[in-house]
């Protein structure tokens, strides 16, 4: 320890001049406020950004000259000897050179910031951590890989050339990996991934000036080797150890979910797309795949924009594969490519259709059969032989749509989406024939002034359910397609405003073709019945209930409701969910089950009247706690995902 402080305090005195500079830049940031132009500024502010830009730019220019300063030089003319020939072991030398260099690269990047900060005036803290990581970290890389390059260099060696590759093929494999992460948006698991890779080829570069030290003396090709070597390893272990952490990362079991958050099921067949939280992973929060019946799962890729709007799966009528959107290579900013999984079979097969998709925000996605159809902000298009042959496209209206909805009816496919004009809301309609490409737009319907709440296409595409406002608050409106007047089915109450509670509405459409709204005023429940056209039928009861969900029948004419009622004592919270059927015909109500709520998202995105009474679809159920159940009519319970052995375990 002796001889490491006495080599580097020889060391230092050796690089004193540079502190001398170091002061002389710590009285520029002082002297900027008395510039002409620049008086009327802010004084501390000057000072805080001149001595920051200032400190960072000296840091940059010492580490640059005194890292390939550390050995090149007095190798090349052979001074090094002296020192080898002092009783110093080579890591002696090494270590002592490398602390001396760090001292007065950090010590001149205090010596100008300090006097500054000490000031008074401190940068916010958001804009505070970047620049302290910078100038933390940014010195010590430069300065090592500084003195690699110089060494490289000076040696004239073949081997130059594999270092080079080696370099290269590392910074490939690294990068990669570390795009992954950032196109899935697992920003946190970036940022460890990337500092394991630094802090490994860090200490690989530390160790190798040692060890090339200690095995080539006082010739520079064999210190160059040796170096070369070492640092090569140390790149191999860096990128090989991203790459796998960056694998890891993005491929999740079942067993890894910790809970679930949006969840949309297949009309038919026994798959769901659910958008999970996953153990050990803060911010990589993917869509899953997975097989209610056999507990199969794969990963399908990020929610980009948890809570605003984002692309869903969606799944074929036959639920036998499912499109999706994998972030592309600007996938921040909105671009994507759709992925067509086919889920036959015992393993699920994913195909790249060659669809790219440039405003990733707003995008709809809808596969049947082979087909697939895409409606962005500006543009709608159809594609047959999953994406290989473009059917038809049309140009759209650019607008900043709330919600959007597309279905194919026959040879045609018809797109419908809200908008915002004025403070109005308004409805558009577009329709593309697929066999002769004719476009045609159906005059705009104006909605009034409430946000939408859902838009949903019957399984034909002719018609369309608008549920307005939070929770049916607005009301509910049925039309076709084509027509130019909504037919009004639950009215808002006059005078009352969407956001407050005097009446609730859920609607659906059933598989017979009618039309089931609940609503719900006074805390009591009705449903009404209505045919295809809006005519009303009947009205049943449903009960008590503050709020109410409506779910897909689970067998014919039997139609399963969530109310929301008040909570026994001791549960913990005020109101909980009990889940109820009602048979159409007879209007019997039965209680089937507590604490659940059906998955919702199908309806409004395909209407409801897809999913055939009794499909998987219909017995699914998100619990109070967030978890995927399966509830069948006599009442039982099992939960799916996450899977029940991991329920109770500890997420961090």
């Amino acid at each position: 320890m002796r001889a490491l402080v006495t080599t580097t305090v020889r060391e230092l005195r050796a690089g004193a001049p540079i502190l001398w500079a170091a002061l002389a830049t710590a009285a520029l940031p002082w002297l900027t406020p008395l510039l002409p132009g620049v008086a009327h500024g802010d004084a501390r502010d000057l000072r805080v950004t001149t001595a920051l830009v200032l400190a960072g730019l000296l840091g940059v220019a010492l580490a640059l000259f005194t890292g390939a300063a550390l050995l090149a030089g007095d190798v090349a003319d052979g001074s090094i000897g002296f020192f080898l020939a002092l009783p110093l072991s080579a890591a002696t030398i090494w270590a002592a050179r490398v602390l001396a260099t760090l001292l007065l690269v950090y010590g001149s990047i205090a010596i100008v910031l300090l006097p500054v900060l000490l000031d008074g005036r401190m940068l916010p803290a958001s804009d505070r951590a970047p620049f302290v990581a910078a100038l933390l970290v940014a010195p010590l890389g430069i300065t090592l890989v500084a003195h690699h390059l110089a060494v490289a260099i000076r040696s004239r060696s073949p081997w130059l050339l594999v270092d080079l590759v080696g370099l290269a093929l590392a910074a490939i494999v690294t990068d990669q990996a570390l795009v992954r992460l950032y196109t899935s948006a697992a920003f946190t698991e970036l940022a460890i991934g990337a500092s394991i890779a630094g802090a490994v080829v860090a200490a690989a570069l530390l160790a190798s000036g040692g060890i090339a030290l200690a095995r080539g003396g006082g010739l520079l090709r064999r210190i160059h080797r040796a170096q070369m070597t070492s640092v090569l390893l140390g790149l191999a272990l860096a990128s090989g150890a991203v790459a796998a952490y960056a694998a890891w990362v993005l491929h999740p079991g079942a067993a890894d979910v910790w809970s679930i958050d949006a969840v949309v099921a297949a009309p038919a067949g026994s798959w769901v797309a659910t958008a999970v939280n996953v153990r050990h992973r803060p911010s990589y929060e993917p869509w899953m795949l997975f097989d209610t019946a056999s507990g199969r799962a794969m990963t399908l890729g990020a929610e980009l924009a948890r809570g605003e709007s984002f692309v869903e799966p969606a799944f074929a009528p036959d639920g036998q594969s499912v499109v999706w959107l994998r972030p592309g290579a600007r996938a921040i900013g909105g671009q994507g490519e759709v992925e067509w999984t086919d889920l036959r079979g015992a393993r699920p097969r994913t195909l790249d259709t060659g669809v790219a998709v440039d405003d990733a925000w707003q995008a709809t996605l809808l596969p049947d059969g082979d087909r697939l159809a895409v409606a962005q902000r500006d543009r709608l298009a159809a594609w047959d032989e999953r994406g290989r042959r473009l059917l038809a496209a049309m140009a759209l209206p650019r607008e900043d749509t709330r919600w959007s909805v597309i279905r194919f009816a026959g040879d045609r496919l018809r797109l419908a989406r809200f908008f915002w004009r004025q403070e109005e809301l308004v409805l558009e309609r577009f329709e593309l024939a697929l066999g002769d490409r004719r476009a045609m737009r159906i005059p705009d319907l104006l909605l009034g002034d409430v946000a939408p709440g859902a838009l949903a296409f019957s399984a034909d595409g002719e018609r369309l359910l608008v549920t307005h406002g939070l929770q049916g608050r607005g009301g509910v409106e049925t039309l076709p397609f084509a027509g130019s007047a909504p037919r009004t089915l639950v009215a808002r109450p006059d005078g009352s405003e969407p956001w407050v509670e005097p009446m609730l509405a859920d609607a659906i459409l059933l598989p017979d073709g009618r039309i089931a709204a609940a609503v719900v005023r006074d805390h009591r429940a009705v449903l009404h019945l209505y045919d295809r056209d809006g005519n009303e039928e009947r009205d049943l009861p449903l009960g008590e209930a503050r709020f109410l969900w409506l779910g897909a029948p689970w067998r014919d004419g039997v139609l399963p409701y969530t109310a929301s009622v008040p909570a026994p004592a001791g549960v913990g919270r005020k109101f909980v969910g009990e889940l109820r059927e009602i048979d159409l015909a007879s209007g019997r109500v039965r209680v089937v089950a507590a604490r659940v709520i059906p998955l919702s998202l199908f309806s409004w995105r395909g209407g409801g009247d897809q999913v055939a009474p009794g499909a998987p679809a219909t017995q699914l159920f998100r619990d109070h706690d967030g978890f995927l159940v399966r509830v069948t009519p006599t009442g039982a319970r099992q939960q799916l995902l996450p899977l029940p052995a991991e329920r109770d375990r500890n997420p961090s």
